[in-house]
């Protein structure tokens, strides 16, 4: 059905801005030390452990997700809005869990050019 993983073209723009970008499979230690900021595209908010972690973090976070994402949690992102001020959120409407919005290729590629430059 696609010819390149999720999210390559987000990865190419991050590596030719010359960006260091790590993959993640949405696990998190709380005991591992992260600096910078906690950058999560898509990440899987139906995970106890990973919104625990977003809930205790200090660190500032960048946080893109599409509302038709299916690990989509709109009580979660209510709370870290109210209780995360250092929180930048990218809300993708109608956008799913590889920034999609449906079929529409122009749709969901004006959504990742918005979320790049942010």
């Amino acid at each position: 059905m696609f010819d390149k993983p999720y999210l390559y073209y987000a990865t190419m723009l991050f590596l030719g801005r010359n960006c260091d970008l790590v993959h993640i499979e949405y696990a998190c230690e709380k005991d591992n030390a992260v600096f910078g900021e906690l950058s999560m595209l898509t990440p899987i908010l139906t995970s106890p452990q990973l919104a625990d972690h977003l809930l205790e973090t200090k660190q500032p976070i960048f946080h893109a997700i599409g509302t038709k994402d299916r690990f989509y949690q709109e009580e979660l992102i209510d709370q870290l809005r109210q209780t995360k001020p250092n929180l930048h959120l990218a809300l993708a409407p109608n956008a799913n869990h590889a920034l999609e919005i449906g079929w529409d290729v122009h749709a969901s590629i004006a959504t990742l050019e918005t979320i790049m430059k942010e």
